[in-house]
């Protein structure tokens, strides 16, 4: 289903992309953030977003904004943050920790919990 990464993009692409992931960080937290408020703030409609994110990334904009959670969610326990799983999830808007760990450990083949610092 994901794109081969032979994909060549395009310095306007990456920077389009790069603007994207920038407001889903400065979103992260926002448990309301979706799809309609990504397409709002990049000005095109939910329709035009989909095609466009899944066009350069192979994915759609649901797994793109939960990839950029996941990724961050990394960062934030490999630095040691948080002192809990449950703490990081809520910081990247999940409301089910059960939930974020499972798309976590499918995601990176590591339970978060192995990244807490003790």
């Amino acid at each position: 289903q994901e794109k081969s990464s032979t994909i060549t993009l395009s310095e306007y692409d990456l920077n389009w992309l790069e603007k994207a992931e920038n407001i889903c960080k400065a979103n992260i937290s926002n448990t309301k953030f979706g799809i309609p408020d990504l397409a709002d703030e990049l000005a095109l409609s939910e329709r035009q977003l989909h095609r466009r994110i899944n066009e350069l990334t192979g994915l759609t904009p649901n797994k793109y904004i939960r990839e950029i959670k996941l990724q961050h969610a990394r960062e934030l326990l490999e630095v040691g943050r948080y002192k809990t799983v449950a703490e990081v999830a809520y910081h990247i808007s999940f409301e089910k920790p059960e939930y974020f760990s499972k798309l976590f450990t499918e995601r990176f083949g590591i339970k978060p919990t192995m990244l807490l610092r003790k």
